[in-house]
């Protein structure tokens, strides 16, 4: 049998959203490398540090398996458990064979129990990867705020949303406004002073 080099890399966001009626992100490749080792995967975990304390930006990790294995064995999942331990945010695992892509989505739950599910891929040019989670649950900050609640087909969440946000943008008028009164009152009273 043939030796089989897995080429891994991290996977980083660069964008959430609402698409094609379910929560997706879309996740970049970095840092691509081939294990020197058959068979196996190891990440850097200084290098993971060093990054996600330098950026927060990591959200998973990419690798790829033969042909016909596209489910995460044992030690695939044991070891996005122990990485969502360190980093201590959701995670996604995207594995890919030549002719099938493949994703979880990894997190905590409310009482400590990592759990996964699975997770739609594509790319169209193994740098970019489109996610769509089927499941919600919490995911990564500061955008975490799109997987906590139902969404519906008429996005009854954003019109939610949306309405919060044109309330503080009200209130922000009215004390801009009354800073301008405030300023020119104080305004007229200093060219008083200044008469006197």
């Amino acid at each position: 049998m043939d030796r089989f080099y897995e080429t891994c890399k991290l996977l980083i966001d660069t964008e959430v959203a609402y698409k094609d009626g379910s929560p997706h992100v879309t996740v970049t490749g970095i840092n691509v490398y081939t294990q020197k080792c058959a068979g196996g995967v190891e990440f850097d975990h200084e290098e993971v540090f060093a990054r996600e304390d330098k950026y927060h930006d990591i959200v998973g990790f990419y690798h790829t398996h033969r042909a016909g294995l596209d489910c995460m064995s044992q030690t695939d999942v044991h070891t996005m458990k122990q990485w969502v331990n360190c980093l201590g945010k959701s995670l996604i695992c995207i594995i890919e064979t030549e002719d099938n892509i493949s994703g979880w989505v990894f997190s905590k739950s409310d009482i400590g129990i990592i759990e996964y599910h699975d997770a739609s891929v594509r790319t169209h040019n193994d740098v970019n990867y489109d996610v769509w989670l089927k499941k919600e649950g919490n995911f990564w900050n500061p955008v975490s705020f799109l997987f906590e609640e139902d969404f519906s087909e008429d996005d009854k969440y954003f019109i939610e949303f949306s309405k919060k946000l044109n309330a503080v943008e009200e209130e922000q008028k009215i004390v801009t406004k009354a800073m301008n009164n405030l300023t020119a009152v104080l305004g007229k009273s200093c060219l008083l002073l200044n008469t006197k």
